[in-house]
C-alpha cells in the first residue's frame, strides 16, 4: 500500500457485529481480518458481539466459541448475552460498550491514529463521529463508516470522511486472494 516514503495509516476499527445483517452468515472472518490490514496499520480491532441467538454458519456452529475463533483472527471481542425484557423488544445492543472503547483509544491512541473505521450504518454513533471529528482541533483523525446499503443511516454517511458498503467488502474477499485489495484502489482483480 503506496510506494517508498509513504506510510500505512494507524487505524483503530470498531465491528458492530449485529449491525451487519445478513452478511454474518457468510463472512470469512479470517479474510476480513486480512482486509483490515489493507486498510491501514491496524492499532486495535474490535468486535461487539450480542448474544447466540443470531443465526451462525454451519462452519461455526462446530467450534466451541465463536468469541474464541474471532480472538483468533485477532479481534478484541467483547461480548453480552441478550437482555430479555417483559416488554418491549430483545436487547443485544452494544452501542455503549462500542462508544466508551472509541471514546478510550482516543485518548489512549489519539496522538498516533490517523483513522477510525466503524462498521455500523447506524444513526446512534453520529454522535461519536461528531466526537471523533471534534478531536481534530488536536490531530487530525479520519472516520470510514462501513455499512449495509439500504440501512445506513444518511446522516452518518454525511458526516462520515468515507463510507464503503459492507457488501462491497464481501464480494471483494470472496474472491481469489488479490482481489482483497483492490476494494479501496477500484482496480480490477
Amino acid at each position: 500500500m503506496g510506494g517508498i516514503g509513504s506510510r500505512q495509516p494507524k487505524i483503530a476499527v470498531f465491528v458492530d457485529w449485529c449491525n451487519l445483517g445478513d452478511v454474518r452468515a457468510v463472512l470469512d472472518y479470517g479474510r476480513f481480518r486480512q482486509y483490515l490490514d489493507t486498510l491501514g496499520r491496524v492499532r486495535k480491532a474490535y468486535i461487539y458481539v450480542a448474544g447466540h441467538t443470531i443465526p451462525m454458519p454451519p462452519a461455526l456452529k462446530q467450534l466451541s466459541s465463536f468469541g474464541s475463533m474471532l480472538q483468533k483472527h485477532g479481534f478484541i471481542v467483547r461480548e453480552k448475552g441478550i437482555e430479555h425484557k417483559e416488554r418491549g423488544p430483545v436487547d443485544g445492543d452494544m452501542d455503549v460498550e462500542l462508544t466508551i472503547d472509541v471514546v478510550d483509544t482516543l485518548s489512549g491512541h489519539g496522538q498516533t491514529l490517523d483513522k477510525i473505521v466503524l462498521f455500523s450504518g447506524d444513526g446512534h454513533f453520529c454522535s461519536l463521529v461528531t466526537r471523533i471529528k471534534n478531536q481534530r482541533a488536536k490531530r487530525p483523525i479520519k472516520v470510514l463508516i462501513v455499512g449495509r446499503l439500504g440501512h445506513t443511516s444518511s446522516k452518518i454517511r454525511w458526516l462520515a470522511d468515507a463510507y464503503i458498503p459492507i457488501e462491497k467488502i464481501v464480494e471483494q474477499i470472496s474472491q481469489p486472494e488479490p482481489a482483497v485489495s483492490q476494494v479501496l484502489t477500484g482496480g480490477a482483480a
